[in-house]
């Protein structure tokens, strides 16, 4: 009832009540627990899970609250120890290899963790994460065709998960292949028509990628949308359609998004072009400097440097 009324400071209070009135109970312990790791109390929790898992060593749902502080505490070995054992008690459910997948993925143990999120995956094929872990440990290995075929699995699988289309279209993109990006948020866009993330990232590839009019009229219809929106890279997306278009009321609008999100180099990069477009030089190069400013990797960031250079 206290969790409920979003009152957690008393709810641990009728938590750590129930536990010391009956000690045994696994219920409370496990729910106090899990209430500790939900309020960043590892330290807490931990002996709470130490004593559950020593009364209750088969309970995995125990076994996942300890892998949570060792893993938060980067204690690799002993996560993977307790990964193992929910593996052992759940030969045929993903968990435990995938928690298996994670601890591996973070010793840089890259083929282990593909091999342990390819066992997740298999076990729960329309699961989308252990796809994703699996395409990150193949890409940890340099063997980026693997990834993006692991990738286009775990879509057809999950018919169409976000996430996988993301990192997928975005592993694309830097790949140099944008018109393989853009085909697949077609097909994101086909399936879920009032999906933002589609028409906003499709948008963006199109006014970045494309030059004819088709194509950009194209963009701006699906930018469109977010003339007015308060998130920045929705915005972005806005002013740098209608910069591809050639239109003035971009570098307001980008201005704008930078606003919003100053620290955002890509959108620096987009108001300095349509800035210089605009014939505001000055304006340009203090944008295009920051765009380009310490270790910044973006797609378009050569263009940035090489029209910073032309200012100078």
């Amino acid at each position: 009832a206290h969790l409920q009324a979003g009152d957690t400071a008393l709810a641990e209070e009728a938590l750590r009540a129930a536990v010391q009135a009956s000690p045994r109970d696994l219920l409370a312990r496990l729910d106090l627990a899990q209430l500790l790791l939900q309020q960043g109390k590892p330290e807490a929790a931990l002996p709470v899970i130490e004593q559950l898992v020593k009364d209750e060593p088969n309970n995995v749902a125990a076994l996942e609250a300890l892998y949570r502080v060792q893993a938060g505490a980067k204690d690799r070995d002993a996560a993977l120890k307790t990964a193992n054992a929910i593996q052992a008690l759940q030969p045929k459910l993903p968990l435990g290899y995938y928690l298996a997948g994670l601890v591996q993925q973070g010793q840089q143990n890259s083929t282990e963790a593909a091999d342990s999120f390819a066992a997740a995956a298999s076990l729960a094929p329309t699961d989308w994460q252990a796809y994703r872990g699996q395409a990150g440990a193949e890409l940890a290995q340099g063997n980026v065709e693997a990834a993006i075929s692991v990738f286009r699995q775990g879509i057809a699988a999950t018919k169409g998960a976000a996430p996988l289309v993301i990192d997928l279209a975005t592993l694309l993109e830097q790949q140099g292949r944008p018109e393989e990006a853009i085909a697949e948020y077609e097909a994101m866009l086909a399936a879920n028509p009032t999906s933002e993330i589609a028409a906003n990232n499709l948008a963006m590839l199109l006014a970045t990628y494309r030059k004819d009019d088709k194509s950009l009229a194209r963009a701006e219809e699906l930018a469109g949308r977010f003339a007015k929106s308060p998130n920045p890279a929705f915005l972005d997306t806005w002013g740098w359609v209608l910069y591809s278009r050639g239109k003035y009321a971009a570098a307001p609008v980008l201005a704008d998004a930078v606003k919003k999100a100053p620290e955002a180099q890509v959108l620096q990069y987009h108001l300095g072009m349509a800035q210089l477009q605009a014939g505001d030089r000055s304006a340009a190069r203090a944008s295009l400097e920051l765009a380009v400013k310490g270790d910044a990797r973006y797609p378009g960031i050569e263009e940035a440097r090489a029209a910073l250079a032309k200012l100078k």
